[in-house]
């Protein structure tokens, strides 16, 4: 089971309104409410839990309250995430302006193409829109110079590829000429291949190596997803988006019921991911306990988001 709550930053943690499982109704859209395994309601700053389970809740408006399944809190592992800002990649091609690369071309005869493919990782293997190849015709005497200003007036004219990638000359120097790919969007990854007369060319950008950038090249700038965003949690609901045990329901958002979405385009989140097995009665099979996952996230900056995220450590730390 996998679970999303998402509180509103306008709404403060319920102290007293609720007191319990049986007055949910009475939650306002976004507020969050922990309870106990008896349904009591749990206190924000003094939170004393002596069942063997709990579970949360958050009001919504115009639906019942959207609850957690039982949390078993022997087993219960946590971790909050504060919001990170995504930081978009910089790949150069050619040089960096340090003069030690190159675009490493021969000389440009009319008729030559340089190319560059752009790959959009965002998009799956699958989508015919992933790649996306821009070319330069070479012109009768163009320089080398020329070639380089020509594909990247290619790439900028482009629509397809300006909407994943900026590109702008970096480096005018005769022999250590480049130019830079800049993510459109922070965040969201990328990838480009030189080729034709440009095949040859230096590729400077970030490597994930063992889940982690290496830092050998300087200048460029590795992406960095980041944590929180409004994006990021609206790809989780629609993951997460289940009815009446249907896990596939995400697939027909718009013919099967779901829950009016909390997320707040633009707001930035801390989250709390909550992860814990569910026991099995099953005695005759060998089963492993199947692992239970709710994240929490409450949008950062606001009064009532300062409230809620000094319940959420208050009521996980006494556990």
């Amino acid at each position: 089971m996998e679970k999303l709550l998402i509180t509103l930053g306008t709404v403060d943690y319920n102290t007293t309104a609720v007191a319990g499982s049986w007055e949910l109704t009475s939650l306002t859209n976004g507020e969050l409410l922990c309870m106990d395994q008896d349904g009591t309601a749990v206190d924000m700053l003094l939170p004393a839990i002596t069942t063997d389970e709990l579970y949360f809740a958050v009001g919504r408006t115009t639906v019942a309250a959207d609850t957690s399944v039982m949390i078993d809190i022997q087993s219960l592992e946590w971790s909050k995430q504060a919001y990170v800002a995504p930081v978009a990649k910089i790949m150069y091609i050619g040089d960096d302006t340090s003069s030690v690369y190159g675009l490493h071309m021969p000389t440009p005869i009319a008729g030559d193409v340089a190319s560059v493919r752009i790959t959009d990782k965002t998009k799956e293997h699958f989508d015919a829109e992933r790649v996306i190849n821009v070319e330069y015709v070479v012109q009768d005497g163009d320089t080398e110079a020329n070639v380089q200003t020509g594909i990247v007036a290619a790439i900028v004219a482009n629509a397809r590829a300006a909407a994943v990638v900026t590109a702008a000359v970096a480096s005018t120097t005769v022999g250590n000429l480049g130019f830079t790919l800049t993510g459109v969007t922070a965040g969201e990854d990328f990838t480009a291949t030189p080729g034709g007369i440009l095949e040859n060319a230096d590729v400077l950008q970030y490597q994930n190596v063992n889940g982690a950038y290496s830092a050998g090249m300087l200048t460029p700038t590795a992406i960095v997803i980041g944590y929180g965003t409004a994006a990021q949690l609206t790809a989780t609901e629609s993951a997460y988006s289940t009815h009446d045990g249907n896990n596939n329901s995400n697939l027909f958002r718009g013919v099967l019921y779901s829950n009016p979405t909390n997320v707040v385009v633009g707001a930035t989140y801390t989250t709390y991911t909550l992860t814990w097995r569910k026991h099995t009665n099953k005695k005759l099979v060998n089963e492993t306990n199947v692992i239970q996952t709710l994240v929490i996230a409450i949008p950062s900056g606001e009064t009532g988001a300062a409230e809620d995220i000094t319940a959420m450590d208050n009521i996980l730390a006494s556990l």
